[in-house]
């Protein structure tokens, strides 16, 4: 098909898009009748799912085939736009990974045999010759013809190139609408990743399922939380933050998730879609007395009380057969299903694991056969005094290994943090399971900097370097929060295409070319300076003691060559102030070297430098979520659920996100901090953290930004420069 296609878009253009067009809307035609006939007849979903299913996989599985290069030249059309002057054929005996990416006559031509390999080919090359860069704070990309003479190509040893982590739901995408996950699968496509986390709407289908077994209108929207906390309900980790959910953020994400899958399957991804855990909700524990239930406490902390529905039980079976069912015949089938039963969670002693990991095996299997469920392996590096190798194994001895994938989720951690040995050497290569090589460069989308980057551009090599029984079938990360520390997503997405490792010198000299435009030699000077601080070493949570009560929060912020850089950073601005990443880059590592200073920074130059930052200001936040409302009301709410989850959180978990953000830092760091020190007692500044929360609207005006910018440049004149060590 792929090879046909190639053809048909070298010669007859007009024909190619006819045909496509002409198969899409065969394929919606039948993906709107099979949801029509799913949703319209609930009383035989039970009875006979597989007559239905086959229908819907022979109707899914043609996206990729049918919309083909169209996809990978939307991709390019978004980003480069019209005049990228580029091309896509197949590649003839090659994988669906493999890559050629070649000029002829000053056009580029692409041969791969899917969107994601023509995407990363086609980015590969721009960012070969310094052309451009698709980043969070803005595109670059410079048109022209095509260099002679280039020739590269490109394939990785990871089938699976995994992305995103459970709660970047709440702490970046909660409030996303199509045009900002349009970007972010785009993104995805580029830097080749394959198998995202898609777990929009799970809790319009958990809605109905709870429908189904009996639960009011009203016991539903109790089961819930409010849309940024919900990441941490579907663990199973807490309950009834911000309660009850509006039934029309229901409807708006069962919309959204529409368009997020099929663009996935467009290009060819495996999205990781949500099954049925166990986790239920105080209103189902009632209507089900004698349903055996296992009462969880979330880091065993009594105040986060939750209930998992026992695997063994027969309610656990039929209450994932409907939650698979109602997500197929909305979404359509899956072959990928995140489960994750006991993530950072207590797990009773006396529980048999293998019979309940089998229980769970056999649930899914009956819901949809051959589907494989993806577990996060987070608490296998932080809870191994739970986690043994005996209770792992334990746990997977009856799931054969082709039904199951470990999603190893951070190995930054283990080795960097933990200084323990690897997951997979611990528990012994997973006991013969497929597992996925990921990391967690953030938490909670912290934007100080922090990471080992050397570590991030070698690390997997030492993985592949082991005998072949022994390797990841993926490659991944998971970060908590997007949208920061933008050069390690870079870096690591290049690392899944690289199994010989990275030099990372010449690497960061292409790395600021393709995002600035040039690279004068003072910007070496800076990444080496970073190199020294932040970049070299890893901090789990860097936050400032100041975006926290005292005591509460301490700094954690590597500050060390962070003045130097940011000195060999302003040095280039005569020369890259026409450069946007440029002037977004000075102003964030502005914003951290002021948050460095003691006792306390100059909050209001801090705050007025980041209200001309693309990406970090409370405002764009607030207003993603108002969005969402149909009513001033509900618009309001869903206001409430953003600001907490980037401040109070709830007991325990307060300060946790620590954004440096233009209208967080003037409008709550700032006043609680000065609240604070003159002798405001915590029962007052809890009672003036929560009214932020939950009864104020919008921001304070915004600051002068460019006139910040330009006293951050006469503030470093004015300071000497450290010598570099």
């Amino acid at each position: 098909m792929l090879i046909i296609e190639s053809q048909i878009n070298m010669r007859t253009p007009y024909m190619h898009k006819l045909i496509h067009r002409l198969l899409g809307i065969l394929i919606a035609t039948v993906g709107h009748w099979l949801r029509f006939t799913c949703t319209g007849k609930k009383s035989g979903l039970g009875k006979s799912p597989v007559n239905w299913r086959l229908a819907a996989q022979t109707a899914w599985l043609l996206i990729p085939s049918a919309y083909g290069s169209d996809a990978a030249a939307g991709v390019i059309e978004r980003y480069a736009g019209p005049h990228a002057q580029v091309t896509f054929e197949a590649l003839p005996g090659g994988s669906e990974h493999e890559f050629e990416a070649e000029s002829k006559n000053g056009q580029l031509v692409v041969r791969g045999n899917t969107p994601i390999a023509q995407c990363r080919g086609f980015y590969t090359a721009v960012r070969h010759c310094g052309r451009g860069i698709c980043s969070w704070s803005g595109r670059r990309f410079h048109p022209g013809h095509w260099d002679a003479g280039l020739h590269l190509k490109g394939d990785t040893p990871f089938p699976l190139r995994y992305y995103l982590n459970v709660v970047t739901f709440g702490y970046s995408t909660a409030f996303w609408d199509w045009p900002r996950w349009e970007q972010e699968i785009d993104r995805m496509a580029l830097h080749g990743i394959n198998a995202p986390l898609a777990l929009t709407a799970q809790e319009a289908i958990m809605a109905r399922v709870y429908r189904r077994m009996g639960l009011s209108e009203d016991e539903i929207a109790h089961s819930f939380t409010g849309p940024a906390h919900l990441p941490w309900l579907r663990m199973g980790n807490i309950s009834g933050t911000d309660a009850p959910l509006p039934n029309g953020w229901h409807t708006n994400q069962v919309a959204l998730q529409h368009r997020i899958l099929t663009r996935m399957r467009e290009l060819g991804m495996q999205p990781i879609c949500p099954g049925f855990s166990g986790v239920v909700s105080a209103a189902w524990v009632r209507h089900h007395p004698h349903a055996e239930v296992l009462q969880l406490h979330w880091g065993g902390q009594q105040r986060f009380k939750t209930y998992l529905l026992h695997a063994q039980s027969p309610e656990f079976e039929r209450m994932q057969k409907m939650f698979i069912e109602e997500w197929e015949c909305e979404f359509g089938p899956c072959t990928y299903y995140l489960i994750d039963s006991f993530n950072e969670m207590p797990v009773p002693q006396d529980l048999d694991l293998a019979a309940y990991g089998e229980a769970v095996h056999k649930s899914l299997q009956a819901a949809h056969p051959g589907a494989i469920w993806v577990m996060q392996g987070w608490m296998f590096g932080y809870q191994r005094d739970i986690w043994t190798p005996t209770r792992l194994q334990d746990l997977l001895s009856r799931i054969p290994n082709q039904r199951i994938i470990l999603l190893d989720l951070a190995a930054d951690y283990t080795r960097l943090l933990w200084k323990q040995p690897a997951n997979s050497e611990f528990y012994n290569g997973f006991f013969g399971k497929p597992w996925v090589l990921s990391y967690i460069p953030n938490m909670g989308g912290k934007t100080a900097y922090t990471g080992v980057l050397e570590f991030y551009a070698k690390y997997h090599t030492s993985i592949l370097n082991r005998p072949p029984q022994q390797h990841p079938i993926g490659f991944g990360f998971a970060p908590e929060g997007l949208e920061n520390n933008e050069v390690i997503y870079e870096l690591l997405s290049d690392a899944a295409w690289t199994p010989q490792g990275i030099d990372l010198h010449p690497w960061l000299e292409n790395y600021s070319r393709c995002r600035f435009g040039s690279c004068p030699p003072a910007i070496m000077s800076y990444w080496q300076a970073l190199l020294r601080g932040p970049y070299g070493s890893f901090t789990d949570h860097p936050r400032f003691a100041w975006q926290g009560r005292s005591g509460r929060v301490r700094n954690t912020v590597c500050t060390q060559e962070i003045l130097a850089a940011l000195h060999h950073l302003a040095s280039c601005y005569d020369e890259l102030h026409h450069s946007p990443l440029y002037l977004a880059d000075l102003r964030e590592l502005g914003a951290i070297w002021l948050g460095s200073h003691e006792p306390a920074p100059d909050f209001e130059l801090m705050d007025a430098l980041l209200a001309g930052h693309p990406l970090h200001r409370l405002d764009r936040w607030l207003a993603m979520a108002r969005a969402h409302g149909t009513t001033p009301a509900e618009s309001d709410y869903y206001e409430q659920s953003a600001r907490r989850i980037i401040t109070t959180w709830g007991p325990g978990v307060e300060d946790y996100a620590a954004k440096l953000w233009s209208g967080l830092i003037r409008d709550y760091y700032a006043p609680r901090y000065h609240m604070e020190q003159n002798g405001a007692t915590p029962t007052q500044l809890e009672t003036w953290e929560n009214n932020w929360v939950e009864k104020q609207h919008g921001t304070s005006p915004a600051p002068d930004a460019e006139a910040a910018l330009i006293h951050l440049l006469r503030m470093l004149n004015a300071t000497h420069q450290p010598q570099a060590k």
